[in-house]
């Protein structure tokens, strides 16, 4: 019985064996054979029966052999008959399964040899009919190609269904008029465990070009062995390689856990001189490379090169540190030094806290250059943080505002108009201070300065009456870090500031005739001796002379186009007093500021002025019932161009009878009247020819045009030659 169970086996051995081969493979001599060497390997045992049970395992061992040699040639007759096969076929029609051959369309046949030539065996189907094993191979050449196929329709599995996407893909493959370019690229997978004396892998073409050409062998025979071995497959011998270079070393390992590669450099008389591991260590301890990776890659580190035995060189590669298997190089292989300079390329960790008064750091060359040329300190002395202790502004009347570190609300002081505030402030842990904002430059650890006469511009009293200086102080040391703070100072003008504008233009405007024109205006606070703040109650706009109406406290209007001279005024009225109170009777009006004056601010004993008239004085002050109200008024004048003209000849020279063009413009006219030597009303703009030209009486002519509007009038004269006869 045991006998024939193993007879048995063998007979299912060889029904697998020939269950692998392609059906599309048509050259039956080369399979005739195979199976004449299987079936002549299995009788040559017939006398089975007589044989001892040693015996008959050593005939299995061989038959096993056999088995294994006969598998690797059919496959290679496969490999060599697909590879020098030409076939081509173009599909145009969706297939699935169900279809046939026909007697005008081979179509299932020609999808059957397209998939055997993508190595999918096409199982207990018929040729020509789209069955179960058909369908099978479709889902797994879809399978295969799924980022062309499948993911479009974002499926994650082959249907079967050979439909236009599924069609492309054959076509780019085996359609008659694709032109084959495309150069296979074969990964191949680790061998198998040995088995039956046979090892087997798999090899897929990375460019998927459909084409067996310098695919790998994907079986091969073995030993099954439980021998632990190692060998070394590259260097071998004869390389030459570079510092700085990368390089694989490999190796075939059975039965090893991990390898530990060492570079040896020999003399001319064969001792070693030097040597370098390729694996880690660790805190003393070897950390081996598992040996199942089969190769690691080595960059050579430019430290190497101080070995003269560089020329001589093996690698040696061993299951354990001491002991174990081992295999090194064949023949030497050399390193060179030519052309290889290394710069180290230092990379530092932050400084540690400070401690004790040192702080630490770590730097590494990520060139690997094995030289500390360059490379930064990684210990120095530190002072702790720095710290702003103080920061103070203080006004002249004494008035006082501090910033602490590291809470910078913008604390602000105001100061009076056109005076000084002084910066005071102090540090610790800090070795040198910056100023930036309103003030600049380096300043020591510890200090005071003064801020400078502090007043407003022309510009700002008429815009806001109000600026603000903002002054900021960094301290640092080198080692952690800096330490900010900052104030502002708020500066208010004395005089209330209102302004009018007319286009943008604060002063007299001229504008052309008929153009549209825009004011502007606002109305700032104004800021008693005590400090205190008040803004405008009201404020009115319009014609001087003609009252106005009320407006906001700022804003802008269109007075639409001019065509005559203007002056327009802004008055606002600020309540309460805004200087000392002018020694006034109620129902008089003070003059507070005298225009002489200019920009001085009266001090109450102001000259007075009768009535209404205070022609003499920038502002006035109403004093009603002791109350006294603050009025300030400001006017724009506009002004309207007068006209701009010009008359051109089209000849200043011009023959006896002849004849002259005239042509003008003009811009801002009401009217055109002509002169000289001709005359009438004309046009703004206009062209006129003047002919029979005479030098009677007199040999020059002159055509003057003159252009009015209510501003003006402005003329222009062409002057023409003509020649006697």
């Amino acid at each position: 019985m045991f006998f024939k169970f193993i007879k048995l086996n063998i007979f299912v051995v060889l029904a697998k064996l020939f269950s692998k081969i392609d059906f599309s493979i048509s050259n039956m001599k080369k399979i005739i054979l195979a199976i004449m060497l299987s079936v002549a390997l299995l009788y040559s045992g017939l006398t089975v029966d007589a044989m001892t049970e040693s015996e008959y395992l050593s005939s299995v061992a061989q038959i096993n052999q056999k088995i294994a040699e006969l598998t690797l040639q059919l496959t290679t007759i496969r490999d060599q008959y697909a590879a020098d096969e030409a076939w081509c076929h173009t599909f145009n029609n969706n297939l699935k399964a169900g279809d046939k051959d026909t007697d005008t369309s081979a179509e299932i046949t020609f999808l059957q040899i397209a998939l055997a030539k993508e190595g999918f065996l096409i199982k207990g189907d018929t040729q020509g009919v789209f069955d179960k094993g058909t369908t099978s191979a479709v889902v797994s050449f879809q399978n295969k190609y799924a980022s062309e196929i499948l993911t479009p329709f974002r499926l994650k599995r082959g249907n079967g269904y050979v439909g236009n996407f599924t069609r492309g893909k054959l076509n780019a493959l085996y359609g008659c008029s694709v032109t084959p370019t495309c150069t296979p690229n074969w990964s191949c997978t680790d061998w198998s465990a040995c088995s039956n004396g046979s090892q087997n892998r798999t090899c897929s073409d990375l460019n998927n070009c459909g084409s067996v050409t310098g695919k790998p062998a994907t079986t091969q025979t073995c030993i099954i062995s439980n021998q632990p071995s190692l060998t070394l497959t590259s260097p071998n011998g004869g390389e030459t390689w570079k510092i700085g270079e990368t390089h694989d070393v490999t190796w075939q390992a059975n039965e090893v856990d991990l390898v530990y590669p060492i570079w040896y450099g020999y003399n001319s008389s064969g001792s070693v001189m030097n040597s370098y591991p390729l694996y880690s260590i660790n805190n003393g301890t070897a950390v081996g490379i598992s040996a199942k990776l089969g190769k690691i890659s080595w960059t050579i580190p430019s430290a190497m090169a101080v070995n003269s035995s560089l020329a001589n060189s093996k690698i040696s590669i061993s299951s354990a540190v001491v002991g174990g298997v081992s295999d090194a190089s064949d023949n030497y292989f050399s390193i060179s030094t030519s052309s290889v300079t290394c710069t180290p390329n230092w990379s530092c960790t932050d400084w540690s806290a400070c401690s004790n008064g040192s702080q630490n750091r770590t730097c590494s060359d990520l060139n690997n250059c094995g030289s500390v040329t360059g490379k930064p300190a990684t210990t120095q002395t530190c002072a702790g943080s720095p710290k702003i202790t103080l920061f103070t502004l203080k006004a002249v009347d004494g008035t006082e505002r501090r910033t602490w570190p590291y809470i910078s609300p913008l604390y602000s002081l105001t100061v009076p108009y056109n005076t000084a505030a002084t910066i005071s402030w102090t540090s610790s842990g800090a070795t040198s201070c910056t100023a930036s904002g309103d003030w600049s430059g380096s300043k020591a650890t510890s200090g005071s300065e003064s801020t400078g006469v502090i007043a407003l511009s022309a510009s700002e009293i008429e815009k806001t009456n109000i600026i603000k200086k903002f002054y900021k102080l960094t301290c640092t040391n080198s080692t952690t870090g800096e330490a900010v703070s900052s104030s502002t100072i708020q500066v208010v003008s004395i005089q209330p500031n209102i302004y009018l504008r007319a286009n943008d233009t604060p002063t007299t405007i001229t504008v052309p005739y008929n153009t549209p024109v825009t004011l502007s205006w606002g109305a700032g606070p104004s800021r008693a001796t005590n400090g205190q703040l008040f803004y405008p109650t009201s404020c009115n706009l319009g014609l001087k002379g003609y009252g106005g109406s009320s407006v906001a406290f700022s804003g802008s209007k269109s007075i639409g186009n001019v065509t005559s001279n203007a002056t327009y005024s802004l008055g606002c009225i600020y309540p309460n007093d805004w200087i000392d109170a002018p020694s006034c009777n109620p129902g008089e009006r003070c003059c507070t500021r005298q225009l002489s004056t200019n920009l001085d601010v009266g001090n109450g004993s102001g000259v007075k002025v009768e009535g209404d008239n205070i022609v003499n004085c920038l502002e006035g002050v109403n004093s009603t019932n002791g109350q006294y109200t603050v009025g300030k008024s400001i006017n724009i004048d506009i002004v309207v161009a007068k006209p701009t003209i010009n008359i051109v000849a089209d000849n200043s020279n011009v023959a006896y009878n002849g004849a002259v063009k005239l042509t003008w413009t003009s811009s801002g006219a009401t009217s055109c009247t002509a002169s000289g030597d001709w005359s009438g009303d004309k046009t703004g703009s206009g062209s006129e020819v003047i002919s029979a030209l005479k030098p009677t009486p007199k040999s020059y002519k002159n055509y003057t045009i003159t252009c009015k509007n209510p501003s003006g009038q402005t003329s222009a004269t062409a002057t023409v030659h003509v020649n006697n006869p």
